[in-house]
């Protein structure tokens, strides 16, 4: 029969049977959902926690399109190139992150033909930069880097969005240890001494922007109310939390999913505190520079590649709750740029600036 447990993400969880699948019969939606799965939990009073974001996602886009052959040809690479670059951010930490995205390049050299070598900025920002500068062919962006790519780079080829579990979204959660005292918003506030709020990067969605503009709307002052600590990872916010060196953390659904599934070695009980929002998964983009039919390719190799299969189960192992990709329109990261604009705004004026500046370098942020 089907289990039913609440997840950290406040969305049911589902496991499936194996005679289960094989009567469900592999019926499939969009980006790979099952529909009768979906219908089982809706049957079953599957309920959501409280989602406190003020903006909400639009509708999925549609799976990605697979072509016949996704070769690449030597006339669709850059200039006097044989490769392509394929870059992310150490948002799991330097190792984890190598561990998760190497076989992915590999698997793109195989599927494309030609060498894909693997890059592992240094930051959020790094990535930004080195895309922008035309250093990076292909870039794996978390939500907020993709808005500040765009802005850079209007012309780069949105190719898709990461799949987690089978999800396209997930949640930007506050979490503090079980045993702690903090209850609501209004506790962070008044302490003879302040409380260390842990937070990823600035650059993060998850991990920065949205709990950030969660309690600017409960009238906490991020910057004047608490002890703001950058962590690097969400990995290392979460191991933090629980070393005691800070009392409340900023981080995705999916590192608590992992937490809670045993990856995250080393870490005890943590209770959700508050739940800032949902967003999209991470963009896969193309430089504006990268050939259209060559992009078209590369969002077909991609779109072969997920846990649906026994190929993909072995490439996407440790990629921490990858299962595949699904198409994505700029529009899906509108919800991450009305965030951006407003959170940005409120620290220019935090910083006693008239007015924040309408264009700023991919580092110009305060």
């Amino acid at each position: 029969m089907l289990r039913i447990s609440s997840s950290i993400d406040a969305v049911c969880s589902v496991e499936v049977t194996a005679t289960e699948r094989r009567l469900l019969g592999g019926i499939e939606t969009k980006c790979g959902a099952w529909i009768a799965v979906v219908c089982l939990v809706y049957m079953g009073g599957c309920q959501r926690a409280p989602d406190h974001g003020e903006f909400h996602i639009g509708p999925i886009a549609a799976p990605l399109v697979k072509i016949a052959d996704h070769k690449l040809e030597s006339g669709e690479l850059p200039q006097d190139r044989s490769y392509l670059t394929y870059g992310v951010t150490p948002y799991l930490g330097v190792q984890e992150t190598k561990d998760a995205f190497s076989p992915i390049a590999k698997w793109l050299s195989k599927e494309l033909g030609v060498e894909i070598r693997f890059v592992l900025a240094d930051s959020y920002d790094d990535l930004v930069e080195r895309f922008v500068r035309k250093e990076i062919d292909l870039v794996q962006l978390s939500p907020l880097s993709y808005v500040v790519a765009k802005e850079h780079m209007p012309g780069l080829h949105l190719l898709g969005t990461s799949l987690s579990f089978g999800a396209a979204e997930y949640s930007s959660l506050l979490i503090v240890r079980a045993d702690s005292t903090l209850r609501e918003m209004s506790d962070l506030k008044g302490n003879a001494t302040k409380i260390r709020f842990g937070y990823v990067h600035e650059r993060s969605a998850s991990g920065f922007l949205l709990p950030y503009d969660a309690l600017l709307r409960n009238d906490i002052d991020p910057q004047r109310d608490l002890k703001m600590i950058r962590m690097g990872s969400h990995e290392h916010a979460v191991k933090a939390l629980m070393r005691g060196q800070v009392d409340l953390a900023a981080v995705s659904s999916g590192t608590l999913n992992n937490v809670r599934r045993g990856v995250v070695i080393g870490v005890g009980n943590i209770r959700t505190f508050y739940k800032a929002g949902r967003l999209p998964y991470d963009a896969v983009c193309a430089g504006s520079w990268v050939s259209d039919s060559a992009s078209q390719k590369i969002t077909s190799a991609f779109a072969s590649l997920s846990t649906r299969t026994s190929a993909g189960r072995e490439v996407l192992a440790k990629a921490r709750g990858v299962t595949g990709w699904c198409a994505a329109t700029d529009e899906r990261y509108g919800v991450i740029r009305k965030y951006y604009h407003r959170v940005r705004a409120e620290r220019w004026r935090a910083l006693g600036r008239q007015r924040a500046p309408a264009q700023v370098t991919p580092t110009g942020d305060p």
